[in-house]
């Protein structure tokens, strides 16, 4: 599966021993090395604390979700739209409502998308998208489970209401 590498900030600065160590409450889902990397292992929910290596007692935990990988098949994107990593950018003033940039979306029965405001909030069928709004994908089940998120950058929107005008150009 993918990896992640956790990056822990030892406090203090001077304190006499550096040192942490990783543990997985579940390595079946979730094992860790002794530089801190995460290897998804299969779908699950567990934990890993990183504690000092002095004492246990000194640590934090980090919630860790491997969830199954979207597929080409499961999630896409038509040509009208750029797509380069988790950016969505090149949305023309045709597909800027909301519903016109679902239409270029391609999604299976297993997910589902919402698409909300730079704030969070959900926008309607009708509303425009606007630099810093997102598509979000989340897994069909019985709780909402955020599978990956899009950033959409609308070139010379800058205060992310959709429209392109001239208190947006300043």
């Amino acid at each position: 599966g993918d990896n992640y590498q956790i990056l822990a900030n030892i406090e203090p600065e001077d304190a006499n021993n550096k040192n942490v160590k990783y543990i997985s409450e579940n390595s079946d889902i979730a094992s860790v090395d002794n530089t801190g990397k995460i290897n998804a292992n299969k779908t699950g929910n567990t934990n890993i604390k990183v504690c000092s290596e002095e004492d246990e007692n000194i640590n934090k935990v980090i919630s860790v979700n491997v969830i199954e990988k979207i597929s080409e098949d499961d999630l896409s994107f038509s040509s009208n739209i750029k797509v380069d990593g988790n950016e969505i950018s090149g949305i023309n003033k045709e597909i800027r409502t909301v519903e016109k940039l679902l239409e270029n979306i391609n999604i299976s029965d297993k997910y589902f998308i919402k698409i909300v405001n730079k704030e969070g909030n959900i926008l309607q069928q009708n509303d425009l998208v606007g630099t810093g709004s997102k598509v979000q994908v989340f897994i069909h089940n019985s709780q909402e489970v955020l599978v990956c998120e899009y950033q959409i950058i609308i070139y010379g929107d800058i205060d992310g209401n959709g429209k392109i005008n001239s208190l947006s150009a300043r």
